[in-house]
């Protein structure tokens, strides 16, 4: 057995035939694919039941209802291959790696994300690959698009503790200047001064914002202003469509290196 396919499910009556038929015409053949039915109240377990009896591959979990962190720890202590996929979530990892890191945590954030930051935090190599594995559906109805575990701001608030810390090793004793000056950006990055790392400043492109204070008595200057990259540590904070790329261009044109004198975190 090459794979174990992991699948939690809640009430998914509606797209599990579906589901089903396209496991049916995978091309891998050693493989499991375990489900993990929490506590669903609609017709999903007599689907899975079903499925079960006619296909061997196929196991079933059954579970209280307690969310997706519980159904998944539930079944990755089934799953028996070496590389267990995430079918829900696009993504393929060796089957003991979240239990050495400490597993999926449930509480207010996205835990496929909060478990990333944890394994790339120890050092863990991760990667996106060119080819098309996966093709899902996006219905309006996902708990990506319902619950506020997944707005944007929970995503920051996971990542701002591990971004403080990288922050923190990276800059040494050099004031952290913020790349934009916006309410968006400086709401968000507030998550960051829970954990400590306090900016001395923002740097920004629009005319209407330079030269001004904002609270906490944090100047406003344009890219041309920054300090030498000795003298300052920035975290690019714009999330538009083709900031990165004008941010990194801009500081890399002034002698930073990314990952040494300044990290992009939008």
């Amino acid at each position: 057995m090459e794979v174990s396919v992991l699948i939690p499910l809640y009430n998914a009556a509606p797209t599990l035939k579906g589901v089903l038929a396209d496991l049916k015409a995978q091309t891998l053949r050693r493989r499991e694919t375990v489900f993990v039915d929490d506590g669903s109240t609609d017709s999903t377990a007599e689907i899975l039941a079903a499925a079960g009896r006619a296909d061997p591959t196929i196991r079933v979990a059954y579970v209280a209802h307690g969310g997706i962190p519980k159904a998944l720890q539930t079944g990755l202590a089934l799953c028996r291959a070496p590389v267990v996929v995430r079918m829900d979530a696009s993504v393929a990892f060796r089957r003991e790696l979240p239990a050495r890191y400490g597993g999926y945590r449930d509480g207010p954030f996205p835990e496929d994300y909060e478990l990333w930051l944890r394994l790339i935090e120890h050092g863990v190599r991760m990667e996106k690959l060119p080819q098309t594995l996966l093709c899902w559906n996006d219905p309006p109805h996902r708990l990506s698009r319902t619950d506020t575990r997944y707005l944007p701001d929970a995503f920051f608030a996971a990542k701002a503790p591990f971004l403080a810390r990288e922050t923190e090793r990276l800059r040494g004793k050099r004031p952290i200047w913020l790349w934009g000056a916006g309410r968006r950006t400086r709401r968000r990055m507030r998550h960051l001064e829970e954990h400590g790392c306090r900016p001395a400043g923002y740097v920004d492109v629009d005319p209407k914002k330079l030269r001004s204070v904002l609270p906490g008595n944090r100047p406003v200057i344009g890219p041309a202003d920054l300090p030498p990259p000795r003298e300052a540590f920035v975290l690019g904070c714009v999330g538009k469509r083709g900031a990165r790329e004008h941010i990194r261009a801009s500081l890399a044109g002034r002698g930073y290196r990314e990952g040494v004198d300044f990290l992009m975190c939008a």
